[in-house]
């Protein structure tokens, strides 16, 4: 063997130039085996003379494996062969630190400090700690040391300044200032920014003075009230619903709720107000006991005990009413009046405590997240105080207003007494989320009856395809003719579902719809009612065992009057 052919044996593994080369697995193995133990012997003696030449005595510190994640005193090495001359090449691995902008300099052996990037470059002043002057362990401190420096003089010159380049808070006079934590103007693009923490990454969301009619304020107050909303969700707020029925509805209320509970997704408190007749509460609970109680994991309490279930994370909290509690519901208006109205009551029934609430009417069934709905719901008010969100109502391809819903002739008798637009623009009651600090406030409930007793007057309590005795619908409307009202998705309030649509809602729009509503005279437990086939899926067959009957029956058996009146009447499920 030469001396230059170091590489191809080891110790009895040599070949001479003529002698045959053997291909055998064993010898392979040899050879390979060879080549291991001569690279070994080279790792071991570059560890020996890069260990000779440290200046200082190595403390248990640096004794620290290599995979320490802070600082990797031991490097690792990597012996292969060169692809020329048999030479063998000693790669040694990077050292790392925790101090951002800290690093280690392989071709100066050196320790270096460096400012931080602004707008994407990096600027003058950092500075190097060369490791054969300071050794290994003073010159990685003092470079982290006056990395910090570094750092804290470019806080003090833009305290805001990193993530998105350009972003800080006014520092200049002029220029816009929020004082809400998690709200920053971006200077260079003009937005405001909402920032947040998550999952150890900072988020940021823009919003932008051009969707707000280029009003800065109005930007800010939106982004406040986004960044508001996301701190809501991580302290885990309460979500609450409310809603009223009738006899005639419970097997839709038992429906809603299942769907409610199914589709929930957040860990969330739930807190659900009921409102119904006062001499049905004890059977309600027991309905509700039957088709979630306690084997869902939701708690069901009259309003008198329900301080008692506050261990229950979701729970329904059941309010008996009559015309007693409902003052525009005297007089002998009917039940269903009662029940109608108890949305106007709210701000009176509910506690205190309870700043903003869901109100849906029980002829419908949730496929969503309500959570979603509940904390989002005011992000379209444009940073001002909106007592309700909605979604706008149409029955046509056209724009439905006021004087198409009540008629030309009772618009204008309207007209006469009151200020309201004839387009003014109609939204649907069944679906609202209600800003009960502003109807406390503003005094709300109090307008609403005296409107009320005004359209009473006037003769005015009827809307076309409404399936009331008389309409909750144009007393919400003209109250907020004139107040902030906060948009909805249409997605919240699928309508067209209880009656013979002229434009009925597409297959696409049924699966994607988060809320469905059969608003109309055809009620899904109604057995000729349209797309049932969604309610069935929370229908109770089990607690609601008068119902079964009319569900297993074609459509065609319950057309005379008396089986009709009998399917409603099993919706009360035996109450």
């Amino acid at each position: 063997m030469s001396d230059s052919g170091c590489v191809c044996a080891g110790e009895g593994g040599g070949v001479g130039d003529g002698d045959k080369f053997d291909t055998s697995v064993a010898a392979r193995v040899k050879r390979r085996a060879g080549i291991d133990n001569y690279l070994a012997k080279l790792t071991k003696k570059a560890k020996q003379e890069h260990k000779t030449e440290l200046p200082y005595e190595r403390t248990e510190e640096d004794k620290r494996p290599a995979g320490n994640p802070q600082y990797a005193s031991e490097p690792t090495w990597e012996a292969a062969a060169g692809p020329s001359e048999g030479k063998t090449t000693i790669k040694v691995a990077a050292r790392q630190s925790q101090v951002p902008n800290c690093s280690y300099h392989v071709g100066n052996h050196a320790w270096e400090a460096k400012p931080p990037r602004v707008n994407g470059k990096r600027p003058a002043g950092g500075k190097s700690f060369s490791i054969k002057l300071l050794g290994e362990q003073g010159a990685r401190e003092a470079a982290e040391n006056y990395t910090r420096e570094l750092e804290l003089k470019h806080r003090k010159q833009d305290p805001q300044h990193g993530g998105r380049p350009g972003a800080r808070r006014a520092t200049q006079e002029g220029d816009p200032v929020c004082h809400t934590p998690g709200v920053l103007w971006h200077k260079r693009d003009k937005v405001w920014l909402v920032r947040w923490h998550q999952n150890g990454q900072r988020q940021e969301v823009p919003v932008k003075p051009s969707d707000h009619g280029n009003s800065i304020e109005r930007a800010m107050n939106h982004a406040i009230a986004g960044r508001r909303e996301k701190d809501s969700r991580d302290r885990g707020g309460t979500v609450y619903l409310a809603t009223a029925t009738d006899r005639q509805q419970y097997a839709g209320l038992l429906a809603l709720l299942r769907s409610l509970w199914r589709n929930l997704k957040v860990h969330n408190e739930v807190e659900v107000h009921v409102f119904a007749a006062k001499g049905d509460i004890d059977c309600l609970k027991r309905l509700m006991k039957c088709a979630d109680g306690a084997r869902k994991g939701v708690g069901v309490f009259s309003a008198e005990e329900e301080g008692a279930g506050r261990q229950w994370s979701r729970r329904v909290v059941l309010h008996g009413v009559s015309s007693d509690n409902i003052t525009v519901a005297q007089g002998g208006h009917g039940d269903q009046v009662v029940f109608n109205f108890v949305r106007f009551y709210l701000a009176r029934f509910l506690p205190g405590s309870i700043e903003r609430v869901i109100w849906i009417d029980p002829d419908t069934i949730i496929q969503g997240d309500v959570s979603d709905l509940f904390f989002g719901a005011f992000r379209r008010a444009a940073g001002r105080e909106a007592g309700l969100a909605a979604v706008p109502r149409s029955f046509t391809r056209l724009n439905y207003d006021i004087s198409a819903a009540i008629g030309l002739d009772a618009y204008r008798v309207l007209r006469s007494r009151l200020t309201v637009a004839r387009d003014l623009q109609m939204f649907n009651a069944g679906v609202l989320v209600l800003n009960l600090t502003m109807w406390r406030r503003d005094r709300l409930t109090d307008e609403a009856e005296g409107l009320i007793g005004l359209l009473r007057s006037l003769n005015i309590t009827s809307f076309r395809g409404m399936s009331t005795a008389e309409s909750s619908q144009l007393p919400m409307n003209i109250l907020f003719r004139n107040r902030v009202m906060a948009i909805l998705d249409p997605e919240w309030n699928v309508l067209k579902l209880g009656y013979d649509a002229a434009d009925p809602p597409s297959q696409d729009t049924l699966s994607r719809g988060r809320i469905l509503h059969w608003n109309g005279l055809l009620k899904p437990w109604l057995a000729n009612s349209r797309y049932r086939q969604h309610w069935l899926l929370y229908h109770s067959v089990r607690c609601c065992t008068p119902l079964n009957q009319f569900i297993r029956r074609p459509a065609a058996a319950t057309v005379g009057v008396g089986a009709s009146q009998a399917n409603v009447e099993a919706a009360a499920c035996g109450c």
